[in-house]
């Protein structure tokens, strides 16, 4: 008995040493503007910490909130004229010692594979009530001095989307999204597997020391590693229908991209070890049956082709929004960002991103691989994306304090 009391006021004790009171400052954004006047709780895990309302900045407190971590949840909600509105964060918010976080929904609306359009209609993110008075539920009478005005702009920018998608609908076609989803990895996965098994009949029958034995046996590499891929976003597509075809959190989420991710990398060094001339799973060269000159000259032709081929004549270059790949690291001045429309530099902020994180991706995953200029290479490109989207948010932010 003396023991068992003993471990129970160690656990208390270290219970209350990690527990801290202090004013838990949030501050809630969609595209870098403010969800205001949203009914706001933090909680861990099912447990309730603490409940307000977010200001016209998105700007949320809670008094002498009791914390037993600095990870929280949180819970939104607003009654609103085109149907109440829901979200929750699990998983994603991190408060500093000092109990303040921002947090932007962007991220995790992309990281969810759905169309930002139904998400945004969905979860309320988009309803521009920021300087009012909170929303009046439609079972409310609206106050008689109201300002017809705001009244038609929140016609014109909310209940449009509404009239597009109720949300039953919406659920819908989420559903029927992960459905299809779920039915075409499945049929990938066994489409892959028949080409699998075909490959290695193939393959038994030659010389295991033939280039053709080799360059199967890379093809059949690669199929399998495209199938473990497709493996994982089956898992991923799984786990959503089974917690009710509802997105997955960060904890959820992270370790299905890591190994996904992990297989995407070997599947490119598996290429790269092929395109280099090596035998399969062997460290010796395959000596090859044309002239070096000649593979050279060849290479060198399918490479300008295909360079060619991607050239596209830009005749409007201030279109963000049907830049490819290429094109979206061309770089502003703030004279011709202030020229473009909020969405161009949204869209254009969002592609950066992309590129940023294809860079750090190889900085972290390939830094073996590359040569020092290489690396310095990436690191620049990586330095004028971050100094392009600095530039494009002291743009968006200038926009909105003109708004405001």
């Amino acid at each position: 008995m003396k023991f068992l009391a003993l471990i129970f006021f160690l656990v208390f004790g270290l219970s209350l040493s990690a527990q801290k009171t202090l004013d838990v400052k949030l501050i809630l954004k969609y595209r870098n503007n403010p969800l205001c006047n949203w009914d706001v709780t933090i909680k861990h895990d099912d447990a309730t910490i603490a409940k307000s309302k977010s200001n016209e900045k998105g700007e949320v407190t809670f008094k002498n909130a009791t914390v037993y971590s600095l990870s929280i949840d949180a819970y939104g909600y607003k009654a609103f004229q085109g149907g109440d509105k829901k979200w929750d964060v699990k998983g994603y918010i991190q408060l500093n010692e000092q109990g303040f976080a921002s947090f932007d929904f962007e991220p995790l609306v992309k990281e969810t594979g759905m169309p930002a359009s139904m998400l945004e209609a969905a979860w309320g993110l988009t309803i521009s009530d920021c300087g009012q008075v909170a929303s009046t539920p439609k079972s409310e009478e609206k106050p008689s001095g109201a300002s017809p005005a705001k009244t038609e702009e929140k016609k014109s920018v909310e209940e449009v989307e509404e009239e597009k998608y109720s949300i039953e609908e919406m659920q819908q076609d989420m559903k029927t999204g992960m459905d299809n989803m779920k039915l075409m990895q499945e049929n990938k996965i066994a489409n892959l597997n028949s080409k699998i098994e075909k490959k290695t009949a193939q393959r038994n029958e030659l010389d295991v020391k033939s280039k053709e034995y080799s360059k199967l046996s890379y093809e059949i590499k690669d199929l399998e590693l495209e199938r473990e891929i497709s493996k994982t976003k089956l898992e991923k597509v799984n786990l959503q229908i089974s917690k009710g075809y509802k997105p997955l959190n960060k904890s959820e989420k992270a370790p299905l991209d890591d190994k996904e991710n992990a297989f995407s990398e070997e599947q490119k060094l598996l290429k790269k070890k092929e395109k280099e001339g090596y035998f399969y799973g062997t460290t010796e060269l395959i000596e090859s049956s044309k002239p070096k000159a000649q593979e050279e000259s060849q290479a060198e032709e399918k490479t300008e082709k295909s360079e060619k081929k991607s050239e596209k004549p830009e005749k409007e270059e201030a279109k963000v929004e049907e830049t490819n790949e290429k094109e979206a690291r061309k770089f502003y001045t703030e004279s011709e960002l202030a020229e473009m429309s909020v969405f161009a530099l949204k869209k254009y902020k969002m592609e950066l991103n992309t590129s940023k994180m294809k860079l750090e991706l190889n900085l972290k995953t390939k830094n073996s691989i590359f040569m020092p200029d290489e690396i310095e290479q990436f690191k620049a490109d990586l330095a004028k994306i971050e100094s392009q989207i600095l530039l494009i948010d002291t743009e968006l932010q200038k926009r909105s304090e003109t708004k405001e």
